[in-house]
């Protein structure tokens, strides 16, 4: 059986993440971490609603999406809840996001080692 990453739901599960969770801040993203040790990885996508019109935030979701799966959730161990919220100014086109993210996911990890 391969356990695969589940979306993060509840108003509980989101405010841990806000109050416990380790927060990096990009110039157009935010990450919120939270080393919990649920299996399995839980993550949210979240996008301002002024960020255009619904179908560009879906599009953003989906390639973001994507992306994690195919290679974003190898940076990251495989328990714990990840938020990522872009801000409303979000201005990247997919391959400078790309590049962004697993630059933060690296960071993260290097977080991660010196909490431990």
């Amino acid at each position: 059986m391969i356990l695969k990453p589940e979306p993060l739901k509840g108003q509980k599960k989101f405010k841990n993440l806000f109050q416990k969770g380790i927060k990096l801040e990009r110039e157009n993203f935010l990450i919120y971490y939270t080393p919990l040790f649920d299996f399995p990885l839980k993550y949210a996508i979240v996008i301002n609603s002024k960020y255009g019109k619904a179908v560009k935030r879906n599009k953003l979701k989906r390639q973001v999406r994507a992306f994690l799966y195919q290679n974003g959730f190898l940076h990251l161990p495989f328990f714990g809840n990840l938020l990522i919220y872009f801000k409303k100014e979000f201005n990247l086109d997919y391959n400078s996001m790309k590049n962004s993210l697993i630059n933060s996911f690296l960071e993260l990890k290097k977080c991660l080692k010196n909490l431990q």
